[in-house]
């Protein structure tokens, strides 16, 4: 009996815990941003900027009218607004869910808003 009830109690805190996660899965990648780009017809060169100073996971840079556009990837957007807090600078920047842009291109902050 008080196997059964220690057992119920286990799987109720289990689903509650469960319960308590409320940001969704963002399963875009950085592909889907660069192909974003790519199909309004840039041809780009991509590269890897230097994401881990920012605390970002991953991160994509590449030029459009030689002005850079940098994405950077986190592992949630939980993070990412916690990475924000830590540095002013990117208060500034735009943020699409997990996935945050530096550009002063006004062309690439359409085109990064649109990627669903």
């Amino acid at each position: 009996m008080k196997k059964s009830i220690v057992l119920l109690m286990l799987v109720l805190v289990a689903t509650l815990v469960g319960c308590g996660k409320t940001e969704e899965a963002d399963s875009r990648t950085l592909d889907d941003f660069v192909n974003a780009f790519k199909d309004q017809g840039y041809e780009l060169e991509v590269d890897e900027p230097m994401y881990s100073s920012i605390n970002a996971e991953d991160g994509v840079i590449f030029y459009i009218d030689n002005s850079p556009v940098k994405i950077y990837q986190y592992k949630s957007s939980k993070e990412l607004e916690s990475a924000k807090k830590e540095n002013d600078m990117m208060a500034e920047w735009l943020q699409n869910g997990k996935f945050l842009l530096e550009t002063s291109s006004s062309e690439a902050e359409e085109i990064f808003k649109s990627v669903k």
